[in-house]
């Protein structure tokens, strides 16, 4: 699980976020600290599974946004803006 999060540059926040719980509970997943308690495999594998679909589907979202947005400003991308300017 760290392996893949870090991999992808997945803070724990956001993995977090997108499953749910806090991101020390996170950490500890990946820490082993809950091994031994019951369910944990059986419980915490899916949730783990739909948090890092939900992350990798926010982050095609935003990439999708991002292509959208360089493409409306392409030959304005070096332009400096001045006063109120939103995106």
């Amino acid at each position: 699980m760290r392996l893949i999060r870090l991999k992808y540059g997945i803070p724990a926040r956001e993995l977090a976020e997108a499953a749910g719980v806090s991101p020390q509970y996170i950490t500890g997943l990946e820490l082993g600290d809950y091994t031994g308690r019951y369910n944990y495999r059986r419980r915490g594998e899916p949730m783990i599974q739909k948090a890092f679909e939900r992350a990798a589907a926010n982050r095609a979202e935003q990439a999708r946004r991002l292509s959208e947005d360089i493409a409306r400003h392409r030959g304005r991308l070096l332009d400096f803006m001045e006063g109120d300017y939103e995106l």
